[in-house]
């Protein structure tokens, strides 16, 4: 699909030079090869040590490699990667599998994701398989890795990912949120090790009712987010039932006793429609909300009269965060070409839960703006800048890109610490400001920060607009990322727009990058920054760095 020839630059901790087998390498990734007539693996280099494996044996075929594994879904890993269609296309058909595996006997269970493409010989058979593998998590319990999230938030790229395409195609799905009943109770009773046991017990009950193509992920301790494809208005309370009666099943034993777990659950219908993946997720909340209070351990479906109560309750309960100081900041790595010292990260916005240590619920700016009122999102919008601000002026070593709901004014004048700030506004909301005469954009710049547009290619700016309003930093976006890993059309388009910024002098980015063939192939057209799984996973706080002059691997900065 890209040329497997092309050269790649970059700086990381030890080495001066990025090379592709050592992004790999440093991202805890390995290749493979898999031919599916011969059952042959082969792997790129690195891969045993990757994979944690004593021997290269122990991965060298298929069926070694399933004795591994536990896809925990009937059929193996073969029938999984499989059920994806049309790969008897020259793109072949992508597949994205994540499942539990111990490399050894004494090994510890661990989390990979594998994600890959297959493609079929002449007569329609599948012939090949070629992908990458990744460690995803390690457990020291035998259930821990489908529990221990402490963030509400769609942090899994891929669930996400089939979310958003499943609103903005205007395809009919049924999205559910589920919580596990008074599982404080649970963990203050039995201890964290039997809470996370029922938590784990829980997913896997919810997992054993779905159907290929559905998607399940967790999202916080003891709470889990499905969504059904296809799924009908009238069908959304039996699939709710099937997974409370899936649930009844699950028993976990205890030395007091044993636990039977409930879980309430609250539901939407995604219909054919402008819906978005944020509203979804809000109205769905909110159904799981009003479950919790009025019926706790049954099930409620948000009905569409109940969006003036949603934006409601998402306006009152970001007042309260705002009025509690509950807001605070995660830390997505970026990667860059070049470095000066510094790491970059793109900052995400959070609600910390009142009495819970650390962060349990997430808050998106774009799902507010529709829910919430302008002036109390621009209020946010300031707190945002505000904690960006402590937050560089604390590490000196850091350059933070900092998304915003809407335009504001940052309040603060030049210094050395905004200097190392780009405050990114959507294409949209720059257009709007551009419109009245760029006077939030002007005040931005104002601040020492630099400019950045964030999810470019919808359309709604061109160059010449961007050298207008002294744009810095452009990320393209997400989907035209994917875009280009699945058509040729797509590959076409997102080299015009970056060969294109960069003549205009731009700092371009890409976000969704999420494997090192379409990072090589971006780096090569002219992208100085790549976010996603090939840079690194959302932190709740930033690493500590050894000192000032050293980066963290693949965390670096540019300009």
């Amino acid at each position: 699909m890209y040329d497997s020839a092309v050269p790649v630059s970059g700086i990381c901790v030890d080495q001066p030079i990025l090379h592709p087998g050592a992004l790999l390498g440093a991202l805890g990734q390995a290749s493979y090869e898999w031919c599916l007539e011969t059952d042959r693996l082969a792997w790129g280099a690195g891969a045993s040590a990757v994979l944690g494996v004593r021997a290269a044996a122990d991965i060298a075929d298929g069926k070694a490699f399933a004795r591994l594994i536990d896809l925990d879904r009937p059929g193996g890993r073969h029938e999984a990667i499989l059920q994806s269609a049309h790969g008897g296309t020259t793109e072949g058909a992508p597949y994205c599998l994540r499942y539990s595996y111990r490399p050894h006997a004494a090994g510890r269970k661990r989390w990979i994701e594998d994600r890959g493409r297959w493609f079929a010989g002449p007569d329609g058979r599948p012939v090949v398989a070629r992908g990458l593998v990744r460690v995803v998590a390690e457990c020291p319990e035998e259930e821990a890795a489908g529990s221990t999230h402490t963030v509400i938030g769609i942090h899994d790229r891929v669930f996400a990912a089939a979310l958003a395409e499943a609103c903005a195609a205007g395809r009919q799905a049924g999205l559910f949120l589920a919580t596990i009943d008074r599982l404080g109770a649970i963990h203050g009773a039995f201890g964290a090790v039997v809470a996370d046991r029922v938590c784990a017990q829980v997913m896997r009950g919810l997992r054993s009712v779905l159907r290929i193509g559905d998607s399940l992920t967790s999202i916080a301790d003891g709470k889990f987010a499905v969504m059904l494809p296809g799924c009908q208005a009238g069908d959304i309370r039996a699939a709710a039932e099937r997974f409370q009666l899936a649930i009844e099943r699950v028993t976990v034993e205890a030395e007091a006793g044993a636990i039977q777990p409930t879980v309430s659950i609250g539901a939407v219908h995604i219909a054919p429609s402008a819906e978005t993946a944020g509203t979804a997720l809000h109205s769905a909340q909110q159904a799981l909300d009003r479950c919790e209070r009025e019926t706790p351990g049954g099930i409620a479906i948000f009905a569409e009269g109940d969006h003036q109560a949603a934006s409601a309750n998402a306006a009152q309960r970001l007042a309260l965060a705002l009025n509690e100081d509950r807001i605070f900041l995660g830390f997505e790595p970026v990667l860059a070409v070049q470095a000066e010292g510094r790491q970059a990260f793109r900052a995400r916005a959070f609600i910390r839960m009142p009495g819970i240590a650390l962060a349990s619920a997430s808050l998106q700016p774009a799902w507010l703006t529709p829910a919430c009122d302008r002036a109390l999102v621009r209020r946010l919008a300031l707190r945002l800048v505000d904690l960006a601000g402590m937050v560089l002026d604390r590490h000196s070593g850091i350059e933070l890109i900092l998304p915003l709901p809407v335009v504001v004014d940052p309040r603060r004048g030049p210094g050395d610490s905004f200097e190392r700030l780009t405050i990114e506004l959507d294409e949209a909301l720059a257009k709007a400001d551009l419109d009245n005469n760029g006077r939030y954009c002007r005040a931005i710049r104002a601040s020492g920060a630099r400019l950045g547009i964030g999810g470019f290619g919808g359309g709604h700016l061109d160059f010449a607009e961007l050298q207008a309003l002294e744009v810095r930093q452009v990320t393209l976006n997400g989907v035209l990322v994917e875009m280009a890993d699945q058509v040729a059309q797509g590959r076409f388009t997102l080299r015009c727009l970056i060969e294109t910024g960069a003549r205009h002098g731009l700092d371009m980015a890409a976000e969704w990058v999420d494997d090192e063939v379409i990072a090589r192939q971006l780096l090569t057209w002219g992208c100085s920054r790549l976010m996603g799984t090939v840079a690194g996973t959302l932190r709740l706080e930033l690493p500590r760095l050894r000192d000032a002059g050293r980066q963290a691997p693949m965390a670096l900065t540019g300009t």
